[in-house]
């Protein structure tokens, strides 16, 4: 181990959900010992060159810097990009061939290819963590403690059958939140059942969360699901921007001195919802709180006159919203 890079991690696992919680884990613990900027980077298509100027970094005047790197084609296992492949393995021998005090860098990947040379150069400087996937027992505790955060509960039946339907973590989590904004307070076999039956608004929540959260492949991986599926568009906007508009409100009474407690008890949602839509809210200014609203009325506008391309608009709010 390289010690001068024991502030960089290489994560890697099947399971998306659980990378992004070992991910904010290492995070919470760099910014417990001193105030770190974030960047998250979608690493699919990052160049060598920008990959470059990305890590190029001052702590001159400067707070701490975190870079998160998602889904870098470069550790794939396949041939594509081997050119660029190359170049990106010249920007990372030259970075690790200096110190980088006050920057940490975490990258992910769905695998360890140990026959890739950049793998292998990150094996040497970095510090590797394996997320396994949860076994089917580790999944009922994931469940039952993620019904008793969301104040939901649930027979251990019926999270036998959540866990038999093999959805993934994000899923799941994404269905019991649905759960919890509808009111629902045990969760029943019908209920399930109508879930499983209709996927429909949970994998919408799920692209409304993408863009909360920021996650630019995310948000487009599940709006093409949901295209070819034939989710309608409409459906889409409405959702995105009644948890945008849900965000915004918990947003605003916060900043004007208002605790959780109190925003629970006057929007009517549980201590879980409004939590979680604090914390997001973090992640945008007003500014940029008002641009998605100004955008989805432009869009809600194009789609009553069928001006623009509607798969477009929608498209490019995306990548709007989570780099803007």
């Amino acid at each position: 181990m390289d010690l001068i890079h024991t502030g960089h991690y290489f994560i890697w696992g099947q399971d998306p959900y659980l990378l992004d919680e070992k991910i904010e884990t290492i995070v919470a613990g760099i910014q417990a010992g001193e105030e770190a900027q974030r960047l998250s980077i979608d690493a699919n298509e990052l160049s060598a060159a920008d990959l470059g100027e990305i890590l190029e970094f001052s702590p001159l005047f400067s707070l701490a810097r975190v870079i998160i790197i998602r889904n870098p084609y470069w550790l794939e296992k396949s041939d594509r990009k081997a050119k660029q492949k190359q170049a990106v393995e010249a920007v990372w021998k030259d970075y690790f061939s200096r110190p980088h005090e006050g920057q940490y860098v975490i990258i992910s990947s769905r695998d360890y290819q140990a026959k890739n040379p950049i793998a292998r150069l990150l094996k040497q400087h970095c510090q590797l963590i394996k997320v396994p996937a949860l076994t089917g027992t580790e999944k009922e505790k994931w469940l039952s403690n993620a019904c008793k955060q969301r104040g939901l509960k649930a027979s251990p039946a019926v999270i036998k059958q959540m866990v038999a339907a093999k959805q993934d973590l994000y899923y799941l989590s994404n269905m019991l939140d649905k759960f919890s904004l509808q009111g629902i307070q045990v969760i029943q076999t019908q209920h399930l059942e109508a879930e499983l039956d209709n996927m429909e608004e949970i994998k919408v929540f799920k692209l409304s969360d993408a863009c909360l959260q920021r996650n630019t492949k995310a948000g487009i991986q599940t709006f093409h699901q949901l295209e070819e599926q034939g989710v309608p568009y409409l459906m889409m906007t409405a959702m995105i921007r009644g948890q945008f508009i849900l965000m915004a409100r918990v947003k605003f009474y916060h900043e004007r001195g208002y605790s959780l407690q109190q925003i629970e008890s006057m929007l009517g949602y549980k201590p879980f919802v409004i939590k979680k839509m604090h914390q997001l809210g973090e992640k945008f200014s007003s500014e940029e709180i008002r641009f998605v609203f100004q955008r989805l009325l432009q869009i809600d506008i194009s789609f009553k006159s069928q001006s623009r391309d509607q798969r477009q608009l929608i498209e490019a709010f995306i990548i709007e919203v989570c780099s803007h």
